[in-house]
C-alpha cells in the first residue's frame, strides 16, 4: 500500500471537517436578522393575464346504494344524475376532476365501518362539445383522491353519470351506513 496517499486522504478529510468547527453561524437575534413580508396575489383563473370566467363542478347531493342487500356481494349503482364540470375561462388550459369516498360508518352503534377500499368508480359515457377531447378513468380504489375525468381542451364543459361499484367480500353487521363522495375539479 502507498501510505503517503492515505495520509493525504486523512489530511483532506480533516480539512473538510474544520470549517464546521470554526465557522458555526452566530445565534439569530434582532441585530443580525431581518423580517421580510411576502405578498402574493392569485386571481384564481390560472390562465394568465386577461383570463375571465370560472371553473365549477356540480354533483347530486345523495345516492342510495341499496337496501336489504345480502352480503357478501358485488353490485354496481349508477349515480342517477350527472356530474357536470363547467369551464368558461377564456384562457383555460384544461382541467381534472377527482373523486374520493369516505368509509361508510353506521348510523347507530359502534359497528365497524365498511371501508372505502371496497368501492370503485366508473365515469361511464362522458358528453362534451365537438372539438374537445375529454378522457375518463376507471378508479378501482377511491379511498384516496383519484383523477377520474380530465381534458386539455380549452373551455371544455363535460358531464357524466358515474357508476359506483361495490365489492364487499364479507358480511357487515346489519344496519344503516352513511358516507360521502366528494367530487372536485381543478
Amino acid at each position: 500500500m502507498n501510505f503517503p496517499n492515505r495520509a493525504r486522504y486523512a489530511l483532506f478529510t480533516a480539512a473538510l471537517a474544520i470549517p464546521s468547527i470554526f465557522f458555526t453561524p452566530a445565534a439569530v437575534n434582532a441585530a443580525n436578522s431581518g423580517t421580510t413580508t411576502l405578498t402574493l396575489n392569485v386571481d384564481g383563473n390560472h390562465g394568465g393575464s386577461g383570463n375571465t370566467g370560472s371553473l365549477s363542478i356540480s354533483a347530486p347531493t345523495s345516492l342510495n346504494l341499496g337496501s336489504s342487500i345480502k352480503f357478501p356481494a358485488s353490485f354496481a349503482v349508477p349515480l342517477g344524475l350527472p356530474i357536470t364540470v363547467t369551464d368558461t375561462r377564456t384562457n383555460s388550459l384544461g382541467w381534472s376532476s377527482s373523486v374520493v369516498l369516505s368509509d361508510l360508518t353506521p348510523t347507530v352503534g359502534t359497528t365497524p365501518a365498511i371501508p372505502a377500499t371496497v368501492f370503485a368508480y366508473n365515469p361511464g359515457t362522458i358528453t362534451y362539445p365537438a372539438g374537445s377531447t375529454v378522457t375518463g378513468f376507471i378508479a378501482s380504489n377511491v379511498s384516496n383522491l383519484v383523477n377520474v375525468v380530465s381534458t386539455l381542451s380549452v373551455r371544455a364543459t363535460a358531464s357524466w353519470i358515474p357508476t359506483i361499484d361495490v365489492n364487499v367480500a364479507y358480511a357487515p353487521v346489519d344496519g344503516a351506513y352513511t358516507g360521502t363522495m366528494t367530487s372536485s375539479v381543478f
